[in-house]
């Protein structure tokens, strides 16, 4: 799919970064368990929740870095 003239990709064929951003509540996000989110997470990442939609708690837990508005 081609949307804004650049590619996008699923979230499989992401490697695991050093941060996750999450800006809008989408129902894929709601529903991604942390240890799913785990795989796309470096350990000690920072992970930026915009809209509050993760629970804080369990991804300082687990050492990530968490963040949000």
């Amino acid at each position: 799919m081609r949307q804004y003239d650049c590619a996008l990709s699923s979230r499989e064929q992401l490697p695991a970064g050093d941060a996750m951003v999450v800006s809008v509540p989408h129902e894929a996000y709601r529903c991604t368990s942390l240890q799913q989110m785990r795989t796309k997470l470096l350990p000690g990442a920072c992970v930026i929740d915009v809209k509050a939609v993760l629970d804080r708690e369990s991804y300082e837990a687990e050492g990530y870095h968490f963040w949000r508005l």
